[in-house]
């Protein structure tokens, strides 16, 4: 099952297993092989640990050096005969049906679950099983060996122990499969992990597992701790719980209704409660999205609401403690509580959006209301200069000399008739009422600048009363949106 950098539809649960009792009561070489070389086990793994320390060796590599080393020359040791030891290896009550009892479950809680093999005995061994070749592993990581074109044991292929367990997880958690794939050391986006940490689930009994229950542990998942339920020793889970090495512990009893199954069941109802939850926060976050692109102001708004969902939280914890008297059921509790949030998220959005533009549109009619009172006291001031023009003694005077031009006018016409316009009197006469027109001319001219800057005020002031109306217009749509 290669990464193809998406998620698969359903939310996965990834249980993975050590093997030897964990899935078996006992280590498998000592299930057959050690009996059929003719050595106690005890004796045989006593000389294995002194192999490895003595040469500076790993300890898997001790065993399985000792393996080859005692099968020369005494039995068949090719991929087929330890196909047919591990055939033989026992299991925990329970065992064969469990894969596919939890896959159904999971299946029926919209839910995949997938099981995987990660230890330090041998993969040949774990494939002859009867549960590996129903096809009830993804994949198994295990110690291998390199075999011949007969099928004969040549040279170690892997060795998994202890820390080197871990990347097998990361494995796992990315989707790349094949232990030769160097992408595995990839950053991958948290959006491309197949499966995340908070969704695996370790099960093991010893010290080997340590490394890969902490790594689960530290990272949301859950580390389970077992024991033998024919001997009830408890001693090595009691000092992981110790060590928070693990969170949970159960015998390894695999049976429909057991501990382990009631416990790899709730898991599984976690996970699809969280996915549930996930799915409602995406279309929530989503939404909150879409309406921001239309508002800046209630995009901050729904980021406001979405910091203080604590605050929504401890109202909606009261109205749940109020609700659990009435044995309701905890996941509708909870698409509850996130329907309530998503309710008042939007109410405070939009009340905050209106807000905003009831403000700006009183922003509006202060600022036009204010252009209009400009404009009236600018108006203001020209009449005044217009009726100042249009009052005594610019109008009487100008009525005065207008009455004089027409009675010289009428003079000059009558003496012309009569011809006396001969002698000095006439002409000193006539020299006197010349200058008295040329004053008269002047003061006229000045009186039509008057009446020129009249008329200029008069149409200033027209203009004036137009931008008035056409502002109080806008003031009083501004009023009507409000």
């Amino acid at each position: 099952m290669p990464n193809e950098g998406k998620q698969e539809r359903l939310p996965i649960v990834a249980i993975c297993y050590d093997f030897d009792k964990t899935l078996s009561p006992d280590d498998m070489q000592a299930q057959g092989f050690i009996q059929s070389v003719g050595y106690d086990v005890a004796e045989f793994w006593k000389e294995t640990g002194e192999l490895a320390r003595e040469n500076n060796m790993d300890s898997n590599l001790s065993y399985m050096y000792k393996m080859v080393q005692e099968a020369e020359g005494n039995l068949d040791f090719s991929h087929a005969a330890l196909e047919e030891y591990g055939s033989k290896v026992k299991l925990f009550d329970g065992v064969d049906g469990w894969f596919e009892r939890l896959r159904q479950y999971g299946l029926e809680h919209g839910v995949k679950v997938e099981h995987y093999i990660i230890s330090s005995g041998l993969k040949e061994m774990i494939e002859g099983t009867k549960i590996a070749k129903e096809g009830a592993f993804e994949r198994i990581y295990a110690s291998s060996f390199y075999f011949d074109e007969n099928g004969m044991v040549k040279w170690p292929a892997q060795v998994v122990n202890y820390t080197n367990k871990t990347q097998y997880l990361f494995r796992i958690s990315k989707g790349v499969l094949d232990i030769n794939d160097p992408a595995v050391n990839d950053y991958f986006a948290p959006e491309d992990i197949r499966i995340p940490f908070k969704n695996m689930v370790y099960i093991g009994d010893s010290d080997t597992d340590v490394p890969c229950m902490k790594l689960v542990n530290a990272n949301g998942g859950y580390s389970i701790g077992v024991y033998n339920p024919v001997t009830g020793d408890k001693n090595k889970v009691y000092k992981m719980i110790h060590d928070k090495r693990i969170g949970y512990y159960a015998a390894a009893d695999y049976t429909d209704g057991s501990d382990m199954d009631r416990l790899l069941k709730s898991v599984i109802d976690v996970v699809a409660a969280q996915d549930k939850l996930d799915r409602l926060h995406a279309e929530d976050v989503k939404q909150a999205l879409e309406r921001s692109s239309q508002s800046d102001c209630v995009h901050e708004q729904v980021a406001k609401a979405d910091c203080e969902c604590p605050h929504y939280f401890s109202i909606l914890r009261q109205l749940i403690l109020l609700l659990i008297p009435m044995y309701l059921n905890p996941e509708f509790l909870i698409v509850f509580a996130l329907h309530i949030v998503k309710i008042l998220m939007c109410i405070e959005a939009v009340i905050s959006h209106h807000l905003y533009q009831a403000d700006c549109n009183i922003r509006a009619v202060v600022g036009d209301s204010l252009i209009v009172g400009y404009k009236v006291s600018e108006h203001e001031a020209k009449l005044n200069c217009t009726f100042a023009l249009s009052k005594p003694p610019y109008m009487s005077v100008l009525q005065l000399r207008l009455e004089i031009v027409h009675d010289l006018l009428k003079r000059l016409d009558i003496a012309r008739r009569l011809h006396i316009l001969r002698g000095k009197g006439i002409k000193c006469h006539i020299h006197n009422l010349m200058y008295r027109s040329r004053v008269d001319i002047k003061l006229s001219r000045c009186l039509l600048g008057k009446m020129k800057l009249l008329v200029s005020h008069l149409l200033g002031s027209l203009l004036d009363v137009h931008g008035v109306v056409g502002y109080s217009f806008k003031v009083s749509n501004h009023m009507k949106q409000h």
